[in-house]
């Protein structure tokens, strides 16, 4: 359940992000090498396994 409410919140901010960048008010926070290094992993991860794609919690796990 915590791993869900964390997602909802990375999307809601990105949500965020892109009205205001919409509105002309772009004050983008950029994230640490670490961090988008652990998102493409992930994203590796899930287009590696499309026909069976992990839970949030063990892709968080292989992350």
């Amino acid at each position: 359940m915590y791993l869900e409410a964390k997602v909802l919140e990375l999307m809601a901010l990105l949500v965020e992000q892109e009205v205001e960048a919409q509105k002309g008010k772009n004050q983008t926070h950029p994230l640490k090498s670490d961090d988008l290094q652990r998102i493409h992993h992930a994203r590796e991860i899930l287009l590696r396994n499309l026909d069976n794609p992990p839970s949030l919690v063990d892709l968080s796990r292989q992350v």
